[in-house]
């Protein structure tokens, strides 16, 4: 636990940082906490909602990839770290377990927001007749950390779970007793647990072949060069759950068209909804700043004998940080055009190019004061 605090705090902070930040500019100017609340809750209470399957059904495997997304940065501290494979201690699987719970429980905080929302939303309403939605609700929040810990120890026992929500799901679209959904999770739940034998299991990266303009050349300059590393270390390899989050914030302006286009709501809401995804975006990719200040730590003395300063390594980062910035937004402008906004669609590229240089300022001030100390 103190390992996993020391290398995953500062991501867990600058999470709920990001999500406080949307809650207070999502939230409507003086309408009540209560109605605040109930609206927080409503993608998790539209779930047990009869007469909607596909829609719930589509909506919580969303929010498993979202979870699965999310635990991805964090999978190598909870597997203990390079030390761990040196330590010999006698913890039985089972303590291992549910230590790795309790500790994605602890990541899953921000996620559980909506679920205790929608817990608050029915007791306020109903009181006590609405227990067994209650429960329905307190064990899809307890699937989360579990599809995340089979995610990262065996992935395959997943479908168990799978299975089960949908047949949870199905039975309270079709309007029978709620109490199938809080039993049928928890049936998978077991199930996925059980099967999943490995404790722990060895992360083997697979390299693949860069393409040629990522290739290495001394006739190149250094920054090409150095610009080609960041590209092949951050995208060269099979990570594919490590930008999972990223991916979401990405495709995330598509999605809301799609889901909202055929409700009634006014173009400024609609742009002040689209251009909301900027900010996580942009805060998602200048948390590369971390994953390119590891890749370059070890070489730093090579890179003083050629005379590369700190500085001059720091502007190439963000040249390319900036470029790959370039293409992840690519889904948002063309969401806005799509709506007949060009001029905002255009401003989105200096204005997210404008906080992206501020926060990667910010992340090199941190580990730079962190170096110092």
């Amino acid at each position: 636990m103190r390992y996993f605090a020391a290398e995953t705090f500062r991501l867990l902070v600058r999470r709920w940082q990001t999500t406080v930040f949307l809650l207070l500019m999502a939230s409507p100017a003086m309408t009540p906490l209560i109605a605040q609340l109930h609206a927080l809750g409503m993608p998790v209470l539209s779930l047990l909602e009869p007469g909607h399957f596909k829609d719930s059904a589509g909506l919580w495997l969303l929010l498993l990839a979202i979870a699965w997304g999310w635990s991805a940065l964090q999978a190598g501290a909870l597997s203990g770290g390079a030390g761990w494979r040196y330590l010999s201690l006698p913890l039985p699987p089972r303590r291992i377990r549910w230590l790795n719970l309790g500790v994605l429980t602890v990541i899953d905080l921000p996620l559980l927001l909506p679920f205790c929302a929608a817990e608050f939303t029915l007791l306020h309403r109903f009181g006590m007749q609405a227990f067994p939605s209650v429960v329905a609700v307190a064990a899809l929040a307890m699937q989360l950390p579990v599809v995340q810990l089979l995610a990262q120890q065996r992935w395959p026992c997943m479908v168990y779970c799978l299975v089960a929500d949908i047949a949870g799901l199905a039975a309270a679209a079709t309007g029978k007793s709620i109490w199938l959904v809080a039993l049928a999770v928890l049936v998978g739940n077991l199930l996925g647990l059980t099967f999943s034998t490995r404790v722990s299991r060895s992360s083997r990266v697979r390299s693949i072949k860069p393409p040629s303009c990522l290739l290495l050349n001394a006739e190149y300059g250094r920054p090409r060069n150095i610009a080609a590393i960041n590209l092949r270390y951050l995208f060269g390899s099979f990570q594919f759950g490590r930008y999972l989050g990223l991916l979401f914030w990405i495709t995330l302006p598509v999605a809301l068209h799609e889901l909202l286009r055929t409700h009634d709501i006014g173009p400024a809401a609609m742009l002040l909804i689209l251009s909301l995804g900027l900010i996580p975006l942009v805060l998602h990719t200048a948390g590369l700043v971390f994953d390119l200040q590891r890749l370059h730590a070890p070489m730093t003395p090579l890179h003083t004998v050629y005379g590369l300063g700190v500085s001059w390594l720091h502007r190439v980062n963000s040249a390319v940080l900036q470029a790959v910035f370039l293409a992840f937004c690519l889904p948002m402008m063309s969401t806005l055009l799509l709506h007949g906004r060009y001029w905002q669609a255009l401003a989105v590229l200096p204005i997210g190019m404008l906080m992206l240089a501020a926060c990667i300022r910010l992340n090199y001030w941190k580990v730079d004061r962190a170096i110092k100390r």
